[in-house]
């Protein structure tokens, strides 16, 4: 799944979790992460019913297996509300991304890189409910934690400086917005390699702001390149690539 190709991924996890079934029970922890996998793969390519099918069932399983302040329940609240963030309902979204967060705090403690985590999914889904001070201080804090504990050269960090730019974006701090995107993107580059198709958030925000400061050519060009490596990867109907095609057409008339 790492490598973008979420349909082979979705069969060997269906394979998988067919054999844990019958050889375990339906009802093993096992089925459960297996069922969190395909939730996960879902999400990433669209196909969001299925994928809030698979996580209800993980979480049913471990909240039946081990209560429901384990930290395994963390794990699927933080994926459901970043389901949610994916469907744009972040209202929805929002009691599954801070229910993630107090069950790993509880466990863990501030300073752990997985609350660092939790932290930055919340704030993603205040953002779309336009709770930008508190977005902003959890994404500072979850850049402070990621650097801390993996280095500057790691996806968490570059992921946590894209959406810090978003809020600042939000905000109006245009340039300090623009040195995170790039910063995000271009370390999301060395990390993943140039043709992943997760790198389409971190284009699509530098292609918003640019295209704002009247760059027009370049933001094409980088809705363009978003474009290709969403194609094939992601369901024709996806909300990321329906926001990319539309905001290319937009600027078309530019």
């Amino acid at each position: 799944m790492a490598l973008g190709d979420y349909e082979r991924a979705r069969a060997v996890f269906r394979d998988t979790l067919a054999d844990a079934e019958r050889t375990l029970g339906a009802a093993d922890l096992d089925c459960a992460s297996l069922h969190n996998d395909l939730g996960m793969v879902g999400k990433y390519d669209g196909r969001f019913d299925d994928a809030a099918a698979h996580y209800a069932r993980a979480l049913a399983i471990i909240e039946a297996e081990r209560g429901s302040a384990d930290v395994a329940v963390a794990d699927v609240e933080h994926n459901l509300g970043g389901l949610g963030h994916a469907r744009g309902d972040f209202a929805a979204a929002e009691p599954h991304a801070r229910r993630a967060v107090a069950i790993r705090r509880a466990a863990l403690g501030d300073a752990h890189p997985t609350v660092a985590a939790d932290r930055a999914a919340l704030a993603g889904v205040l953002v779309g409910l336009g709770q930008l001070e508190e977005a902003e201080h959890h994404l500072w804090a979850a850049v402070d934690t990621f650097a801390r504990a993996f280095g500057e050269e790691h996806l968490e960090v570059a992921t946590a400086r894209t959406s810090l730019g978003a809020v600042l974006h939000s905000q109006g701090r245009l340039d300090e917005a623009e040195a995170l995107y790039r910063q995000g993107l271009t370390a999301r580059e060395r990390i993943a390699g140039r043709d992943h198709p997760e790198l389409t958030t971190p284009l699509m925000n530098l292609a918003a702001l640019i295209a704002a400061r009247g760059a027009v050519d370049e933001a094409r060009a980088l809705y363009r390149r978003a474009l290709q490596l969403l194609d094939g990867a992601v369901t024709g109907d996806h909300p990321r690539r329906t926001a990319c095609r539309d905001r290319l057409a937009q600027l078309a008339t530019a």
